[in-house]
């Protein structure tokens, strides 16, 4: 308001009336006069007042100075004081962004978490854990230092949090314990994610493992029940392949035990159970147990697993299928020969598709890759095998990241315009991009692999580096590269395991 003098102590009667209040106690003149009770007088001290003097005298002047257009009376005076923005918290920047763009884009196998994007709606310790994986996902994929350092904070009060709450008997038989495990396991993939570094996230899985065997499987038994399961027999079956280790029995019963509640004859459902033979095959050739300690038995075995995942391709319901696409481009469209290996692609319903297929190939790779290692080498039509799957995972990369055509589809429309210039990349889009990664490095570590095709495989990688920004891009580029300059200089070529780099994209963390 605009000052008019220091406010007035009188009572409201004599306010109103604007009367001279006499402030006598226990009643002014004007209300004995009047014969009325006096209310008492105002304590101005109590009072906020604001002066605007300035501000109305500069609205007013902006008003003489903005002439009335024709046909209006007047214009609306503009206001004397600048808008600024409420600034986030980072926290909740952070939680918004890891439920928006991880959480909901991966819910196949994070469904389970959605309730608790509201961090009331979930405990102390489940909370915390959420926040340092959501500070830790924001300050991997935009490099915040700000952001990693809060997430540590987080993740050792989480710790601290969890461990405190697996003390009481009732918190252990709950769900949400279990939840705190993965999250907290997650949050370790996240950020243990250097090529160099020895995965010590194990311990998280072993955790998840121990709770379920204390509460029984048969206490899941409702639909969060089994997704909570399903996100621990992935964990489980990845780390049981990374570290060589034999399957252990509950997860073969977790796999029974969804399997009632899913697809059986689904493609994912039974690319899991064939991953668990995998996995123990390989515990058992590493410790030479179950008869397997001769090359050619080991060979046998492999060869068996080899075409039960070819055979896993040929027999698949509609649902489960992708489409072939030969490039055919409008005359004013460059041909797009940086893009595309040969001259069709795949293009999958979903990323999880694409995802599931690509498991299956590289599937197929490595044990094609141990099959010819034990051989000492590779008949002509054992190495066009190798080298068509290789194909097969390079087809799936054009429906990504040729933003000129093939991925044109994936921009947001106020960009499909600007395809051929520079143009922005939804979240989702980015992270189909990035799971591509994995089997495109295992095509190209492949001993099989053509020199043309590892070349077009190393310019994707530049690609999706520069073009889409994933700096992970450039290392695994750089990775590829050292092997040539390593043969050229007359070095022993050491080449990186698939597991290494695995470790290096964030191992699971984007798995469905």
């Amino acid at each position: 308001m605009v000052f008019r003098g220091r406010p007035s102590k009188a009572c409201s009667r004599c306010r109103q009336s604007r009367l001279r209040c006499d402030l006598q106690t226990p009643s002014c003149t004007p209300c004995i006069r009047a014969g009325t009770q006096c209310a008492g007088y105002r304590d101005v001290s109590t009072l906020r007042i604001a002066d605007q003097t300035k501000a109305v005298r500069a609205k007013a002047v902006a008003k003489r100075r903005c002439p009335p257009p024709d046909g209006f009376l007047e214009c609306k005076p503009f206001s004397s004081h600048i808008v600024h923005p409420i600034p986030l918290d980072l926290q909740d920047l952070a939680r918004d962004f890891f439920f928006a763009n991880y959480i909901y884009e991966l819910r196949v196998t994070w469904a389970f978490l959605c309730p608790f994007s509201d961090p009331l709606l979930a405990p102390s310790y489940l909370a915390l854990a959420i926040e340092a994986a959501s500070l830790a996902l924001l300050g991997y994929q935009h490099h915040s230092i700000a952001a990693r350092s809060l997430s540590r904070q987080k993740y050792v009060a989480a710790l601290r949090q969890t461990n405190k709450a697996l003390r009481c008997p009732l918190i252990v038989q709950k769900e949400t314990a279990l939840v705190a495990t993965l999250v907290l396991d997650l949050y370790e993939k996240i950020t243990n994610s250097d090529i160099k570094t020895e995965d010590i996230s194990i311990a998280h899985v072993q955790g998840a493992m121990a709770l379920v065997r204390l509460r029984g499987l048969s206490a899941f038994n409702n639909v969060t029940g089994i997704q909570i399961l399903g996100r621990i027999l992935l964990n489980s079956t990845v780390t049981c392949l990374q570290h060589r280790l034999p399957i252990p029995p509950e997860i073969e019963q977790m796999w029974v035990l969804i399997g009632m509640s899913a697809d059986p004859q689904g493609l994912k459902y039974r690319l899991s159970g064939l991953t668990l033979e995998v996995a123990n095959f390989s515990a058992a050739t590493k410790n030479k147990a179950d008869g397997l300690n001769d090359d050619e038995k080991c060979i046998r075995r492999c060869i068996e697993l080899e075409t039960a995942f070819s055979e896993l391709g040929h027999d698949v319901s509609a649902d489960w299928s992708y489409t072939r696409h030969t490039i055919s481009l409008p005359t004013s469209t460059p041909t797009p020969n940086d893009r595309y290996l040969q001259d069709d692609y795949h293009v999958y319903p979903s990323r999880r598709l694409s995802q599931i297929w690509n498991i299956q190939r590289l599937s197929r790779i490595l044990l094609w890759e141990d099959i010819l290692s034990r051989r000492n080498g590779a008949l002509g039509s054992e190495t066009h095998v190798v080298r068509d799957i290789i194909v097969e995972i390079c087809a799936s990369a054009p429906h990504v990241l040729d933003c000129h055509f093939a991925a044109r589809c994936k921009l947001p429309e106020s960009e499909i315009m600007k395809a051929k210039a520079a143009h922005q990349h939804t979240n989702c889009h980015v992270l189909d991009a990035y799971v591509t990664m994995y089997p495109l490095y295992v095509a190209a570590w492949s001993t099989y692999c053509a020199g043309s095709t590892r070349e077009w495989i190393v310019k994707q990688f530049e690609h999706m580096s520069e073009h889409f920004g994933i700096r992970e891009a450039a290392l695994v580029r750089d990775v590829i590269e050292s092997w040539k300059k390593d043969g050229e200089s007359g070095r022993s070529v050491k080449r990186e395991s698939p597991w290494e780099v695995y470790r290096l994209l964030g191992s699971y963390t984007f798995a469905t």
